[in-house]
């Protein structure tokens, strides 16, 4: 089971991490920003030209760590002229490598598109019914719906936000191929 290490941006990179997440976001100017969504709603960063608050450009985040990167597209509620799908194309250009992970089946069906190889993970919430891998290679589910998911049968999972590992049940953890938190060092 990969430890993913959530908002690592915010953060830091821990030693135990596997694996690090960050929000990606695009401004208007077409800056490649990570920002945890905490303040999605509240500054939507798409609609302003970049300046250094924002968070760190993309490019910086991958040259501060050589650990495989999951990207969570943040996309805006309100698109301008060619704005998703020049989003999208900047992502995969800019982290090739990478696994890119959305709440947004529309969007993972154009990363689809324009990498076929890409690694996609659908995120879902509460007991939402999973696209059973017509596009994603694994989904991503909250702590509380585990075991719901589980039933289904339709790993691999990764879940979301665990930061104790007494919150997934012992015999699930072989289900389960990655945990996203916010304290890697709690699974040692």
């Amino acid at each position: 089971m990969k430890i993913i290490q959530h908002r690592a941006q915010d953060s830091g990179i821990h030693a135990r991490a596997d694996m690090v997440e960050v929000d990606v976001m695009m401004t208007q100017d077409k800056h490649l920003i990570c920002r945890h969504d905490h303040i999605y709603g509240l500054d939507p960063v798409w609609c302003q030209i970049y300046n250094p608050d924002m968070g760190p450009l993309l490019f910086e985040f991958m040259e501060q760590t050589d650990k495989p990167l999951l990207l969570e597209l943040k996309l805006p509620e309100l698109h301008w002229e060619g704005g998703l799908k020049n989003f999208e194309v900047a992502v995969i250009d800019m982290a090739p490598n990478a696994a890119y992970c959305s709440f947004s089946t529309a969007s993972l069906y154009k990363m689809r598109k324009i990498r076929p190889t890409a690694k996609l993970v659908q995120n879902l919430w509460d007991k939402q019914h999973p696209d059973y891998g017509r596009i994603a290679d694994a989904y991503a589910v909250p702590t509380g719906y585990v075991d719901h998911y589980i039933k289904l049968d339709v790993p691999p999972l990764f879940v979301y936000t665990v930061n104790d590992p007494r919150l997934i049940h012992p015999e699930n953890f072989d289900k389960i191929e990655g945990i996203i938190t916010d304290n890697p060092g709690a699974f040692a």
